[in-house]
């Protein structure tokens, strides 16, 4: 009898807590946790700011890129407004300070229309 009753336990314990993990799963479905929800406004107004026309682009929203600083950034829209179109985002390691691997940041939130 105690070995039943022990049994009956453990069979209760387990299907309880599938019905809790099954509920939680219901709870944290990601119609319920968004990662907007968990942004402020101007963060998700950020988020969806890029990729951007580079042409369009601020000192600050330049400044968003690992690795560009305030004088990098400044040499970038000197550049932008001394060349007219460029065709390619290469052209931009032409700029003093920019190397591939700034383009290739670059490249993750800007495109050249």
């Amino acid at each position: 009898m105690k070995q039943m009753t022990k049994r009956a336990g453990w069979i209760c314990f387990v299907v309880v807590g599938i019905a809790l993990l099954w509920s939680a799963d219901a709870f944290f479905a990601p119609q319920y946790c968004t990662p907007q929800s968990l942004l402020s406004e101007e963060q998700t107004a950020q988020l969806y700011r890029f990729p951007m026309d580079l042409y369009k682009a601020t000192k600050e929203d330049l400044m968003q890129v690992r690795g560009i600083g305030e004088k990098r950034a400044e040499n970038i829209l000197y550049f932008l407004k001394s060349h007219p179109r460029l065709t390619d985002m290469k052209e931009l390691e032409q700029v003093k300070g920019i190397k591939e691997h700034y383009r290739r940041e670059l490249e993750k939130l800007f495109y050249i229309p």
